[in-house]
């Protein structure tokens, strides 16, 4: 239904945003808003001020789903559980942007995604802009040449340096959609992005060990489109690590961890035979 990050969309976008997926799952499903028994929304954003618009939009689903226990948290729930169902574990999301959370005794405890202008490292815009930049340099004559520029200009039929205005216009997002290039750079073995995915590996690194301070196991999830060439950067990642930390995948995607959370406060089982039949209404 679009981007619900609250510090990017706003607590009003966001609230009706949310009202307009729950009605129309509800058309979808052919089930009565007074059936429901409980809601998990796990959200970009919403930790950033004390939990004050949590609550807010807390309140706001309590209002329209009367007969749910409804609780709003931050997005890396979904992300550990589903991957971790229950207990303590550490959760990294790298997409767009990056942050990495630590639950330990039931409390989360964050790490970075403090935004593109001051933080982001390791994700797909942190990865995309030096990308961009290491084009750039080298056009100038200020860097090593690279593979990336020419994987560049076949992927979009223009040079970076006539695209500033459209950079500027649309941001991260576009920005970030550029960082599978480094991938594609890096298999055909170009030192340029090679020394960027390093850089990003390592970044995500420190964010893991900085979290795990919080003695909450060895168990890290990794969500987000950065982690979906497993091969490179999850390589990269374990040459970075201090401490051999299991890096778990989850075979089901973030959204099966709000169904977990949701079943929680729902006071219903979660198990092998609900995984599978959930598995089965996802698209491939």
């Amino acid at each position: 239904s679009g981007g619900s990050n609250l510090s990017e969309a706003g607590l009003p976008a966001v609230c009706t945003l949310l009202e307009e997926g729950i009605a129309r799952l509800l058309t979808l499903s052919g089930v009565d808003r007074r059936e429901i028994t409980a809601l998990f929304a796990g959200l970009s954003g919403v930790l950033s001020d004390g939990g004050r618009q949590a609550r807010e939009i807390q309140a706001y689903l309590t209002d329209r789903l009367p007969g749910a226990r409804c609780r709003v948290d931050g997005d890396a729930v979904n992300c550990l559980r589903s991957g971790i169902r229950e207990g303590d574990g550490l959760a990294v999301i790298a997409g767009t942007g990056s942050t990495a959370f630590a639950c330990k005794n039931g409390e989360w405890h964050r790490v970075g995604g403090w935004g593109s202008l001051f933080d982001d490292d390791g994700s797909g815009f942190a990865i995309g802009r030096d990308l961009i930049r290491a084009i750039l340099l080298a056009h100038d004559g200020r860097g090593e040449e690279t593979l990336l520029t020419s994987l560049f200009h076949g992927a979009t039929g223009a040079d970076p340096w006539d695209m500033l205005p459209t950079f500027y216009r649309e941001g991260k997002p576009l920005v970030a959609s550029y960082a599978p290039l480094a991938f594609e750079a890096w298999r055909q073995g170009d030192p340029v992005a090679g020394a960027i995915l390093r850089r990003a590996a390592a970044d995500l690194a420190r964010m893991i060990e900085a979290a795990a301070r919080w003695d909450c196991g060895d168990r890290v999830v990794l969500c987000g489109g950065v982690f979906r060439d497993r091969k490179v950067l999850v390589h990269l990642l374990r040459e970075s690590l201090d401490h051999p930390y299991r890096l778990l995948f989850p075979s089901l995607p973030p959204v099966y961890g709000a169904v977990v959370e949701a079943c929680s406060l729902a006071g219903l089982p979660v198990n092998d035979d609900f995984e599978n039949r959930f598995g089965d209404t996802l698209p491939t």
